[in-house]
């Protein structure tokens, strides 16, 4: 005899008003019994239950009997809970382990530069490639290290750990990272607006910026320093337009006093940039270059430099830059650099600016 499926539908829902009422009325260790007996006897109902709604599914049921069946079906796996036999905590424990895995990025830098005039070096450069690590290491601190691969060698950009929740909301860390002095001290490499670093960094810096290992305490301290910076930076962006137009105008001051044959010098430089958002895709920019110099034997006081670049910002993901830098060096020297460079990112951190 066939059994229609509303049918079991309605004995399944007459089984478990029965064992409510019933098992309110025993004492409480029959309880406990008597509510595993009618969760056993549920289970089968159920059991039988889907394997009937198989067969009939097996059969090719109509697109009425289609839509019984997956209610059917909905009201089974609700009655049955979840399947005692399963490995529960298999899926949850995975991913509760890649909870505790750092953030993985990683950046490619790829430049290719002609010089006039020589010597050529060099046509094409990887430059640089960089492996981020980022993690929250517990409720009070986090952490962060770069690594750069550049010529073979693998050189710890940043590492370092910090607590950014003391009291006065003050900030510390400690391990070795690029300073917060200036704007652009903190940017690496690959997310610079013109590529490289302005001569004036360059110069009092280093190449690459100031980046030591230590212990920094974000507070004003009453201190003297031989190295003062004064950045300002003015980004216009209407709001209606926003990701075809921008204008951004930053510019950085900086004094060096350094002693010289046991004379104090004091020495300044400076840059200054024009950046705008052309399109969706392409920005245009520029920027003057000028520092003085604090060796007394050289043949000019200071040199120059002005950079116009084009960048085509294909996505978040991947940008192309043309570049070109005409420089006047402390010999009163002039030359040309042009360059191409292409950078791409993957990862939650793509080019961050820090």
């Amino acid at each position: 005899m066939t059994v229609p499926t509303r049918g079991l539908g309605a004995l399944a829902l007459a089984a478990c008003l029965w064992a409510a009422p019933a098992a309110a009325q025993a004492p409480a260790d029959s309880v406990l019994r008597r509510h595993q007996r009618t969760m056993d006897s549920l289970l089968a109902v159920v059991r039988a239950l889907q394997l009937r709604l198989d067969s009939l599914a097996r059969r090719g049921a109509d697109s009425t009997g289609g839509d019984d069946l997956a209610a059917l079906r909905a009201a089974a796996a609700a009655a049955a809970g979840p399947d005692s036999t399963a490995p529960a905590t298999a899926a949850s424990g995975g991913r509760s382990q890649n909870l505790l895995n750092p953030e993985i990025s990683a950046t490619g830098d790829v430049r290719g530069t002609l010089v006039r005039p020589g010597p050529q070096t060099a046509s094409f450069d990887p430059h640089e490639f960089e492996i981020s690590l980022q993690s929250a290491l517990d409720p009070f601190s986090a952490t962060k290290i770069f690594l750069g691969l550049r010529n073979g060698e693998i050189d710890v950009e940043e590492g370092y750990v910090y607590w950014a929740g003391l009291p006065g909301h003050v900030r510390l860390d400690l391990g070795k990272f690029r300073q917060t002095i200036g704007e652009l001290n903190r940017w690496h490499g690959h997310a610079l607006p013109e590529g490289e670093y302005p001569l004036v960094l360059q110069r009092y810096l280093g190449e690459e910026g100031l980046a030591q290992t230590g212990v920094s305490l974000y507070v004003p301290l009453p201190v003297a320093t031989q190295l003062g910076a004064l950045a300002v930076r003015v980004t216009w962006r209407p709001p209606a337009e926003a990701q075809r137009r921008e204008v951004t105008l930053r510019g950085e001051l900086y004094a060096l006093q350094r002693t010289v044959d046991g004379d104090p010098v004091l020495r300044h430089g400076a840059y200054a940039a024009l950046q705008a958002r052309l399109g969706r895709r392409w920005i245009g920019g520029v920027r003057g270059d000028w520092v003085e110099t604090t060796d007394r034997t050289s043949v000019r006081p200071s040199e120059w430099a002005v950079t116009p670049t084009l960048t085509f910002w294909q996505s978040e993901f991947v940008f192309l830059r043309l570049q070109w830098t005409h420089h006047r060096d402390l010999l009163g020297e002039t030359s040309d650099r042009f360059g191409f460079q292409a950078v791409w990112a993957m990862g939650p951190h793509k080019h961050e600016l820090f």
